[in-house]
């Protein structure tokens, strides 16, 4: 392990020295504007002086400061010059130049190269410094695993976004906090309403949703309608914390005597597994933060990822395919970015966010007769990305893969048991030859992610390899019913082991439309944070320049 480590440590020293060699050469070999002549009498001025040709370098003299533009000053034909002969226009021609490196370099110390730069010489200094005191003390074996994660930690957290939300179902509110959203991005508490009020709606919610008016307080990160760059934070109040301030208080001694919590688990939720995870005999300790109430917050942040990818085209949406035994219509994974943007207009104006009339009107009655008999319903929701440019995620690590984070991010929403990527399951049981995107090129064709290359077919689900190829996103979420039911499951009590019917708690009979509106959060969340590691800056205009400089690339590609 101590050569292992030792290899390790060369290989990155090697790589900084070759990187502040290779600055100190570039700084001398640019660092001024050169001036001689050649055989001909001609006056040249250049910004390079590996450019001088050999004969001539030994007389070459500084004229004035950096410039990124070779100015060559033609004279007649043998004409010997001095340098009183570069007129007024070549000197202002120099100093515009000047003036251009300047911003230039100024752009760059701002930019995402100079902070990769940056952090790279802080990881391997920090590398060598502790490889040195770990050696010192004997212990090479340390050393390399701290080394390890180090470099693991710089490399997660350097240009992506990340979000936390805390609060309990019946707290006081609910509290958020979102990091790596650019400054300049216009935001507003209404803008983030209008997803938090698709969360409440849907067909089948239960009577917290009569209760709750959610409203997205901000509290920092913003400022006159703009993010400034610093993490942003935003607050839910929940109004049903004066029906519970007794129960879920959070000051010492205000718990009532006869108050004895709950010790019944219900079947299909985190209360017998969380109990005994984090040694409680009150299961509502588990209950509060493990109940979907939580989304609320998710849903709130992800509007903000919503705001800041459609800056550049890019939108998020999604519809209710099934609902128990009733699906809408046959299974299709679109790739026309105009159909997906037509069927989820269609599919906001039902009750169970369905796009088929026909089905949405069957899932409704199926609803009704599933509440009159104490049950709940689970189903399927589809999520689709469009706009969304080639290249975003990483085919090199397990963890860069995009399929897979976004598989992630809605396996972590309550209640979401399965994901499809594309046609996903049903891609197993037919032939290669049937499921493939066979790859078009049309040069006279342009799209807001800037591709010449298209598929007819998205059977991929515009995801290859860990990476978007330029087709819609499309996924696919289900969901399993309610666990908390009007008839209670068959439980055991945790303090007295006795048999019991589980404990019911306020519920829903069917969350699935509601369940959309958090998938296409977390997706947002997701896929902003991709967004950032390939196009990341610290601001809106940063991030469109080298946006736009991709785009460019790739129409050219």
């Amino acid at each position: 392990m101590n050569k292992a480590y030792s290899s390790v440590r060369k290989v990155l020293l090697s790589f900084f020295l070759l990187g502040v060699l290779g600055a100190i050469f570039t700084q001398v070999a640019f660092a001024a504007i050169y001036k001689y002549v050649d055989k001909n009498g001609t006056i040249c001025i250049v910004d390079n002086l590996q450019v001088i040709p050999k004969e001539y370098k030994g007389k070459a003299e500084i004229v004035s400061g950096t410039s990124i533009k070779t100015a060559v000053i033609p004279l007649p034909e043998n004409k010997v010059a001095s340098t009183s002969d570069v007129t007024e226009d070549k000197k202002i021609d120099i100093a515009s130049s000047k003036e251009k490196i300047e911003k230039a370099i100024k752009d760059f110390m701002a930019g995402r190269t100079f902070k990769v730069f940056a952090v790279v010489t802080g990881l391997v200094f920090s590398v060598v410094v502790i490889g040195k005191i770990s050696s010192k003390l004997g212990h090479g074996m340390i050393g390399f695993i701290l080394c390890f994660a180090l470099t693991l930690f710089v490399l997660t957290y350097m240009f992506s976004s990340r979000f936390l939300t805390a609060g309990e179902s019946h707290g006081k509110a609910l509290t958020g906090i979102l990091e790596g959203i650019p400054s300049g991005l216009s935001i507003s508490s209404g803008y983030i309403d209008l997803d938090l009020k698709r969360r409440q709606g849907g067909y089948g919610r239960g009577g917290r949703m009569k209760i709750e008016s959610d409203h997205a307080e901000i509290l920092s990160g913003v400022r006159f309608g703009k993010t400034i760059g610093s993490p942003i934070a935003i607050l839910i109040e929940n109004k049903d914390w004066a029906n519970w301030q007794e129960i879920m208080n959070a000051e010492c001694g205000m718990r009532n005597a006869e108050f004895k919590g709950v010790t019944r688990p219900r079947p299909g939720h985190a209360d017998l597994a969380g109990a005994i995870k984090y040694d409680t005999h009150d299961i509502r300790d588990i209950l509060e933060r493990s109940s979907a109430r939580e989304t609320a917050m998710r849903v709130a942040l992800g509007a903000i990822a919503k705001k800041f990818l459609e800056k550049f085209g890019v939108r998020i949406g999604s519809y209710v395919i099934e609902i128990g035994s009733i699906h809408g219509s046959r299974f299709t994974v679109h790739g026309s970015e105009k159909k997906l943007l037509e069927i989820f207009a269609k599919a906001e104006k039902s009750p169970v966010r369905c796009p088929d009339e026909n089905a949405s009107k069957k899932m409704v009655a199926l609803i009704d007769k599933t509440t009159r008999d104490g049950n709940s319903l689970g189903g399927i929701f589809e999520l689709f990305v469009t706009g969304i440019p080639i290249g975003l995620g990483s085919h090199i690590q397990w963890d860069r893969r995009l399929d897979g984070r976004l598989s992630q991010a809605l396996m972590s929403i309550q209640a979401i048991k399965g994901v499809e990527v594309g046609m996903g399951f049903e891609m197993s049981r037919r032939f290669g030859s049937e499921v493939m995107d066979e790859i078009s090129y049309d040069g006279s064709r342009f799209t807001v992610h800037g591709s010449r290359f298209y598929r007819k077919t998205n059977n991929a689900g515009g995801i290859e390899g860990g990476m978007t190829n330029g087709m819609p996103i499309i996924l696919r979420a289900a969901m399993k019913p309610i666990p908390t039911l009007r008839k209670p499951l068959g439980s055991v009590d945790i303090v007295t082991k006795k048999t019991f019917r589980a404990t019911y708690e306020r519920s829903d009979v069917c969350a699935v439309p509601a369940a959309g509106v958090v998938g296409e959060a977390m997706t947002a969340l997701v896929i902003a944070d991709a967004f950032l590691e390939k196009f990341g800056g610290d601001n809106i205009a940063e991030i469109k320049r080298n946006y736009d400089s991709y785009i460019k690339y790739i129409s050219k590609f």
